[in-house]
């Protein structure tokens, strides 16, 4: 339910409360009513009733509906002293409107020599939560450019109300083309508001083969809050984080929110090589 939804019961009683007093008033006020002594005191106190039910219902109404209209069209200029551009307002609008949001994402990359290049396996986790406080229709989805050859091992969803994992066939039947990717796309479900259900841990599993030396790219889907980086990788290999977060053996990780279309890159090379390397294509999580 909809905070506008909420509202409109309230809203309602109020009314309803507004026309009973109103009759109250009009009833006590009533000079003509034989059935009622007239008492002026009490007429008093009738008509102050009618005049206090108008002004709840127009005036009241109208400065509410006014004071919100001047809060939604300006409300930077009240909260910070000053104006901002119209794309920036429109982009804190979009974030304020967020209604799913993912956490803790997790990139777990090994390499391992083959040859002249390197097989290299990523599993992909992240948490997703529903903000609102309505059920939305969410359908995982992850894209790995065509150039990589990927082989989509695995992909599942873990939570209190939706689990699968799927590996082998069912995986390979749900990868198909999207442009110059190849996406796997998983099962279309119900995301139960977050307060109710939790969150849902959204798994994902692939490899590719790609250059000794190589400059990979994770690009942001989703604003997401918190990431993990652990990279397996033999000892005569160098590997960074690029602008890396807090780095510990082999991991680095970020409490910090990234936004749609950030992204973290990572880059491997033979240890006492030259710093020149390819630069890769970004997959989409």
């Amino acid at each position: 339910m909809t905070p506008d939804q909420q509202m409109k019961p309230v809203a309602r009683r109020f009314h309803i409360i507004l026309a009973i007093v109103f009759v109250i008033g009009a009833t006590m006020s009533a000079k003509w009513t034989s059935w009622w002594p007239h008492w002026t005191p009490l007429v008093s106190v009738g008509e102050a009733f009618m005049i206090a039910s108008v002004l709840a219902f127009t005036v009241d109404r109208f400065v509410k509906e006014h004071f919100i209209y001047d809060v939604s069209r300006d409300v930077f200029h009240y909260i910070i002293g000053y104006d901002v551009p119209v794309e920036l307002k429109n982009k804190i609008k979009e974030l304020l409107q967020t209604e799913i949001i993912a956490f803790d994402k997790l990139i777990a990359i090994r390499i391992e020599p083959k040859g002249r290049n390197v097989t290299v396996t990523f599993r992909i986790e992240w948490k997703i939560r529903n903000l609102t406080s309505a059920t939305r229709s969410y359908t995982p989805h992850f894209a790995v450019s065509d150039s990589h050859e990927p082989r989509f091992i695995g992909h599942g969803v873990a939570s209190r109300t939706v689990n699968y994992s799927w590996d082998g066939d069912a995986v390979g039947k749900r990868v198909h083309a999207a442009g110059h990717h190849r996406q796997l796309t998983g099962e279309t479900f119900e995301l139960e508001p977050g307060s109710i259900a939790g969150d849902y841990i959204v798994k994902w599993q692939y490899s590719v083969t790609l250059p000794k030396e190589y400059f990979h790219v994770d690009v942001f889907g989703r604003t997401t809050i918190g990431v993990r980086v652990i990279v397996d990788h033999p000892a005569s290999y160098d590997v960074t984080v690029v602008d890396g977060p807090v780095h510990a053996v082999n991991e680095w990780s970020s409490d910090r929110m990234f936004l749609q279309g950030e992204f973290v890159a990572v880059q491997w090379r033979l240890k006492q090589s030259e710093p020149t390397m390819k630069a890769g294509t970004p997959t989409n999580s």
